[in-house]
């Protein structure tokens, strides 16, 4: 969530999602890890 202020001095909250976004995205892109079975 974002705290934004205009020029009056209202406050108002916002939440774009990039966080939920950005989790999805990097779960994504990494490799996963672990060893090679014999």
């Amino acid at each position: 969530a974002n705290i934004l202020r205009d020029s009056s001095g209202n406050v108002k909250l916002a939440d774009f999602g990039t966080s939920k976004r950005l989790v999805v995205i990097t779960s994504q892109i990494q490799p996963d890890t672990g060893t090679l079975g014999e």
